[in-house]
Parts: structure tokens; C-alpha cells; sequence
């Protein structure tokens, strides 16, 4: 160890403070003594011993889990020409705001950036892989750190490592931190993402108390930026950027003509995607085609699974339901698709309308949010909300699927229009021109 990283680590611990020696000297002497030495007797004990809560404002992973002290990442000043960025989520699993952050977090590496990802209440950690590979290190506080801390742990975390840039979306606890990191980093840029705009979920009246701290404000859609101007967000501080599909991933394919086709429903079955309702949807278009030459492939899971699941048995309807889980991929079920379907309460413009445009499939989705902007009468049908709009879905259905020239058409139209708008290599330098 060089005597500038001994001088740190001293630093880190208040050993070089003479007020932590005058006001807690039993504290700063127990300090002197290697963690790897407490770490010992912590295990031999076979229980925790002693409190790790002060190394949480450098790495949260160093609580113990299970007994044993995990390694925490040592602060080190960032290397000359590096800018530390911190990204604050909910979750650490899949989603589409998650996959459009994690595309914030491509844009940035190998770009002279350091990224710390921070996730305040993940509950699944199944793109911890994807996190891994994007960012220098992941902060999991909902393992490690108990809640009436989290928003401290946020400001600590930042304001540690001397981050340049923070940037916020859908997190509470990462809004909450704002105030404080702008005391404690008066340079650093403040960000925040919006994904959506929607009555019971108001991100935009939440975050209001704490917006005067936000330099920007990227909205991923015009409904988003609407609304940020009617809070009173200055324009010079909004970002509008769309969110972008892979065009090589998500490519047309042949319309098919089999004897079974298939609609296909992807995402988290939650109860704003309204997934219970495609029940209602299948049974009036049974009614419709009553030979069944149909099957909803259903891409997704969630708190709904085990209630669509039992929807669907008590409706009869077991023979055209195929509930596939979360599928790590989904380009090889747009392909084998026919239609695709979104019956959301509320959306922003979810990434499932433009890789299932991207792959010319047409699409039958609710008329919410920001879903017009991407969606429109030459690529499929917006069914507005209404007490007979499974109805009105099934008789969408029927349309397309009696119609292949029809899908055909409305396939390449909306290919046509993701070419157009929302190229992900236009969203990734968007994403990067933040950080300039």
C-alpha cells in the first residue's frame, strides 16, 4: 500500500481527526485494530459482534450476510480524467425504465466515466449479470441496509466517492438525497429520468419539493415533457430523448399462416399491464371464433401470475393460454408471433411497442400515456378505455387475424417508424451528451 492510500484509509476511518480522538477515544482505538482481526473474531463467535454500520458510507456489501463480513470496496481519489457517475434505481431486476437505465450505463462505459449503480428496494436481482458487466460497482442497500437509513446511505454513497454526476429515476429515496448531495457536491450535475405521467403514480407532483436541486430532467416521451413544462419546469432543463431499439436484434420477420396463430403479451404481470383482462379478452374472442384457432403466449411474471392463472381455469380457457415466465429474450417470440397486445391502465412508451414494431408485428394496445406517440392507425389499433374494451380488443383481434396482408402492411409501417424515431444509436449518444 502506498502512503497516499494509507493516508486515505486513515482518512476514511477519522483517525487523522482529532476530534474524533477527543470526543470518542474508545472508538478511534478500536478502529486501530485491522478489520480482518474483527472479522476473526466475529466468526468465531459465530455471531455478529460489532457494528459495521460506519463502513456503509463507503460499501454498503460490507454488513455482514450470514455471519460473514463481505469485502467492501476501498475509496480511492478516481484516476486523473475519470468523472464518477452514480445511477439510483428501485430495482435490480428486469423492467423497461431498468433496461433504459442500463442503456444510460452502455452509453457510458469505456468513455472515461466510473459508474456506481445504487438500487434502494430491489427485490430482484436477476440483472445483476447485466449490472455487472455495465458498472464499476453495485450498491444493493435493501440487502445490507435497514430502511430509515437508505436515504442517507444514498447521500453517503455519492458523496464518498465524489461523484461528478447523480442521476435519479423512480426512486424516492434517491429524490430524497438530492438536497444533501447538493450541499455536500455544490459541482456535481443532478439528473433525473421520467418514464411515465400517470394519476396514481405522479412522479412529477412526488419529486416536486426537491425539483430545484435537478439541473435536468430527461422525459423519455413528449406526454412526459408536457407535463414537466406544466409543473413549472424551466424548457431549458428538460431533455427530451426517446428510448431506442437494437434494429439488428429486432428485424422482420415472414408473416406467418399456420393453422394456430398467436398473440403474444410481454411484461411484468403487474396490475397496471392489466394481465387479468386478457381473459376477459380471449373469452369474447372465443365467442367470435369458436374454433379456438388461436393461443395467447404470455412472456412475463409477477404479483399476477397466480391469479391469471386461476382466471384462466375458472373461464375454461387452460387450451389457448401459454404462460411462459420471463424470457430472458424476446426477439424469437415477436418473430413467431402474429399480434401483439398491451392492455395497460398506464404506460409511457414501453420498449415492448417499439422492439415489437421493430419486428413488424402489428400491435393492439390501449390508448394511455405516452403509447400514441409510437402507435398509430397505420401500424395497429389504439382501443380506447372504456366498460366494453375487451370487446372492442377481441374485435381488434378478429380484424388482424383474419387479415394477413393487413398484418403485413401494418408490420412494415411499423418497422418504417422505428427506423425513423427510435434508432438506439440516436438514443445512445443522447444519453452520453448528458454527461458531457
Amino acid at each position: 500500500m502506498t502512503l497516499p492510500e494509507l493516508r486515505r484509509h486513515l482518512i476514511n476511518a477519522e483517525l487523522l481527526s482529532w476530534q474524533a480522538w477527543i470526543r470518542h477515544p474508545a472508538r478511534s482505538m478500536a478502529r486501530l485494530i485491522p478489520l480482518r482481526a474483527k472479522e476473526a473474531i466475529n466468526q468465531a463467535a459465530g455471531r455478529p459482534i460489532f457494528d459495521l454500520s460506519f463502513y456503509l458510507q463507503f460499501q454498503p456489501n460490507s454488513l455482514p450476510a450470514f455471519h460473514i463480513a463481505i469485502d467492501r470496496i476501498e475509496y480511492l481519489p478516481p484516476p486523473a480524467g475519470v468523472k464518477r457517475v452514480t445511477l439510483v434505481t428501485p430495482h435490480l431486476g428486469p423492467g423497461g425504465a431498468e433496461a433504459v437505465l442500463l442503456e444510460i450505463a452502455s452509453a457510458l462505459c469505456g468513455s472515461g466515466f466510473e459508474t456506481l449503480l445504487i438500487a434502494t428496494h430491489s427485490r430482484d436481482d436477476r440483472w445483476r449479470q447485466r449490472w455487472d458487466a455495465k458498472v464499476a460497482h453495485v450498491y444493493d442497500l435493501a440487502s445490507a441496509v435497514p430502511v430509515e437509513h437508505r436515504v442517507a446511505e444514498v447521500c453517503s454513497i455519492a458523496a464518498s466517492w465524489n461523484c461528478n454526476f447523480v442521476l435519479v429515476q423512480n426512486s424516492l429515496f434517491g429524490y430524497a438525497a438530492l438536497p444533501p448531495i447538493r450541499r455536500l457536491l455544490p459541482d456535481a450535475k443532478l439528473m433525473d429520468v421520467v418514464h411515465n405521467v400517470d394519476e396514481s403514480w405522479d412522479i412529477v407532483a412526488a419529486t416536486a419539493s426537491v425539483a430545484h436541486c435537478l439541473d435536468v430532467r430527461v422525459a423519455v416521451s413528449d406526454l412526459v415533457r408536457r407535463r414537466l413544462l406544466a409543473a413549472g419546469t424551466p424548457e431549458d432543463r428538460i431533455h427530451l430523448i426517446s428510448s431506442g431499439v437494437e434494429l439488428d436484434r429486432f428485424r422482420p420477420a415472414p408473416v406467418h399462416s399456420g393453422p394456430e396463430q398467436q398473440i403474444l403479451f410481454a411484461g411484468r404481470l403487474d396490475p397496471v399491464k392489466r394481465p387479468l383482462l386478457l381473459v376477459d379478452i380471449a373469452a369474447e374472442l372465443t365467442a367470435l371464433r369458436k374454433k379456438r384457432d388461436f393461443r395467447f403466449i404470455i412472456a412475463g411474471d409477477g404479483p399476477e401470475e397466480e391469479p391469471l392463472r386461476n382466471r384462466i381455469r375458472e373461464a375454461g380457457l387452460n387450451d389457448v393460454f401459454d404462460l411462459r415466465g420471463q424470457v430472458h429474450d424476446l426477439a424469437h417470440l415477436y418473430a413467431a408471433s402474429d399480434v401483439v397486445i398491451l392492455p395497460s391502465r398506464s404506460e409511457g412508451v414501453p420498449l415492448v411497442i417499439l422492439e415489437a414494431l421493430a419486428s413488424a408485428r402489428p400491435l393492439i394496445a390501449s390508448n394511455v400515456g405516452g403509447i400514441p406517440e409510437a402507435l398509430d392507425a397505420s401500424c395497429g389499433f389504439l382501443i380506447d378505455p372504456a366498460p366494453d374494451e375487451a370487446a372492442a380488443f377481441a374485435r381488434a383481434l378478429t380484424t388482424l387475424l383474419d387479415q394477413p396482408e393487413l398484418r403485413a402492411r401494418m408490420g412494415a409501417a411499423g418497422r418504417r417508424q422505428i427506423e425513423a424515431n427510435y434508432d438506439i444509436r440516436r438514443s445512445r449518444e443522447a444519453y452520453a451528451s448528458l454527461f458531457d
